[in-house]
């Protein structure tokens, strides 16, 4: 008789094992699955917030920049934020104050005032910009920041004229 490479004929012992893991894949397929779905929606949900926030940023920026420019308008500063995104933001009054710059610390003092370097104190817009996200898998994002949604905001600031 002349011995086949591959399967051991069922009277070999071991063979009836050998025909019960037919199933097996499609088991540790099952298996696996939810959590390779978990891993990828997380990882998209994740993906998702970084974008927001970084569109928020980019609105912030906007602001500062339309300020440093134009120079200070509340109404233009929120403006330039707001068309700057196609996410939909939140812009608090943006506020002007005076400071001098001490060592990449910002001082606040009376306009007019001279600043130890000896220079006049600099005008400066401060801007807020907010955006809402609420996650897909809010289970998920509430255990880790103990809310289901977020307001993710951005404070920038810039020297204005």
């Amino acid at each position: 008789m002349t011995r086949r490479f591959g399967r051991r004929p069922a009277s070999a012992g071991l063979g009836a094992i050998d025909r019960d893991e037919q199933g097996t894949a499609l088991l540790e397929f099952a298996l696996v699955l939810p959590f390779f779905v978990l891993t990828i929606v997380s990882m998209v949900d994740v993906g998702m917030a970084l974008f927001v926030r970084a569109q928020v940023q980019t609105a912030a920026q906007a602001g500062v920049n339309y300020a440093a420019i134009d120079g200070f308008s509340t109404a233009g500063i929120s403006a330039a934020a707001t068309n700057a995104t196609s996410t939909a933001v939140t812009v608090a009054t943006p506020t002007s104050y005076y400071a001098c710059d001490t060592s990449g610390t910002l001082t606040t003092v009376n306009s007019g005032t001279t600043c130890s370097s000896g220079i006049t104190a600099a005008k400066y817009a401060s801007v807020t910009v907010s955006a809402h996200y609420t996650p897909i898998l809010t289970v998920v994002w509430s255990s880790l920041t103990g809310s289901s949604a977020t307001n993710l905001s951005y404070t920038l600031v810039g020297p204005t004229s």
